[in-house]
């Protein structure tokens, strides 16, 4: 189809602008037919037109320019007919030609452009630069041309990653090799301490965590606590596992006031708490200044949590005015846990802040068996608090009053 359009047609088409309301106010009938022409993808107006107004080519409509409209509604000969003018502006700013042909997916074009000599290191509004893009769509082929023709590989975006550590947090080995092999550096850490290794190990890309340590990744505690925190909050399991096995300590804060085991304590994920302790976490932390792990541990009655506690140094034997393991485990009526507390070294006769023992408050809460078992081990029937009151002051269990008579 010939692009030239003669005078009569040229006339219609204004006609028609002109009767559908096109013509903006302070616009001429051309600049308006010019867009009309834009919009419908009619090559025999924008050609006319642009004879006489090339400037046209470079003129926003809307905000966008032809150009930029041709690749949104997929006109694509449209778009490279534009691209094909010796004034067209492939690089206005906000309207790089190459990035849009990018975003768009039209690759072909792209490669043009960069062979034309275009900026290869353009961003969009997130910081992305082309390569992190071509990478997104798996175009490898574009990426390395770009790469070829001067991108930068490590280049970050507006959070601070780079297309290594994208590629890393998706999994995407294929990508990561890419990269790798074009010279990523591998150590590149996030603004908080992230490398690529790390953000893998992290999300479980255990293929790219080989990858990357054969390729000189680093892996140590400078950059593995962020992954370590990141694995509990995603409460995955195996993955802090693995990291406290490659020697990630577990000794820091969650936040400002707390620490990592005595948030997980706090959270009731006693499966982390384990796994902490079992690799090295302290063993004496508090919740409050109140509350010790192993008080929040008996309280939730995690025999395993306490045993493991007490081998790791956990006191078990505060000092009076505090609520000792113990207490909280006779108020749990758990004989088992009061048991492995008093096997483990837990003093019998300790006192709470009311000067309760053990076995006053079992006879507060009538619990037979436990008081029974109390009297087995050892309990004095005498020992008074600090109303002076013992044990049998508060019998309201006749089975318990009867097992304190017969102990007098």
């Amino acid at each position: 189809m010939s692009d030239v359009i003669d005078k009569k047609e040229l006339c219609d088409f204004l006609e028609v602008i002109k009767n559908t309301g096109q013509s903006e106010k302070g616009k001429s009938q051309t600049e308006a037919c010019f867009e009309k022409g834009i919009l419908t993808a009619n090559h025999k107006i924008v050609t006319q037109v642009l004879k006489g107004n090339p400037e046209f080519i470079n003129k926003l409509i809307s905000d966008k320019t032809p150009f930029e409209i041709a690749l949104e509604k997929g006109y694509i000969n449209l778009a490279k007919t534009l691209s094909s003018y010796d004034n067209f502006d492939s690089e206005m700013e906000n309207h790089e030609a190459l990035l849009l042909c990018l975003v768009y997916g039209q690759t072909e074009m792209a490669r043009d452009f960069v062979l034309k000599g275009v900026n290869t290191n353009l961003k969009n509004g997130d910081g992305q630069n082309l390569i992190m893009l071509c990478l997104s769509n798996g175009d490898l082929e574009t990426a390395q041309i770009l790469l070829d023709h001067g991108a930068e590989i490590d280049s970050k975006d507006n959070r601070g990653w780079s297309a290594l550590i994208h590629e890393s947090f998706k999994g995407n080995k294929k990508e990561v090799e890419f990269l790798v092999k074009n010279g990523a550096s591998v150590n590149l850490c996030t603004p908080d301490g992230w490398n690529s290794l790390v953000i893998a190990f992290a999300y479980g890309h255990s293929e790219i965590v080989d990858f990357l340590l054969n390729n000189g990744a680093l892996f140590g505690e400078k950059f593995a606590k962020g992954a370590l925190l990141q694995s509990y909050k995603n409460r995955n399991l195996e993955i802090t596992t693995k990291l406290l096995k490659a020697g990630v300590s577990p000794n820091f804060l969650y936040d400002s006031k707390i620490s990592l085991i005595a948030q997980a304590a706090k959270d009731n994920e006693w499966g982390f708490v384990k796994e902490y302790l079992l690799n090295g976490a302290n063993a004496n932390e508090q919740i409050n200044k109140d509350l010790y792990l192993i008080s929040l541990a008996t309280d939730k009655c995690q025999a395993e949590i306490i045993k493991l506690l007490i081998e790791k140094g956990a006191s078990i034997n505060f000092k009076d005015g505090f609520l000792a393991p113990i207490h909280i485990a006779c108020l749990r009526n758990r004989a088992d846990i009061v048991q492995l507390l008093l096997d483990k070294g837990a003093c019998i006769e300790a006192k709470d802040k009311d000067g309760d023992t053990p076995l006053i408050i079992t006879c507060r809460y009538s619990f037979y068996s436990l008081a029974k078992y109390l009297l087995s081990r050892g309990a004095n029937p005498e020992q008074r608090n600090n109303e002076y009151k013992d044990a049998g002051s508060y019998c309201y269990n006749d089975e318990i009053k009867k097992l304190l008579k017969r102990l007098r």
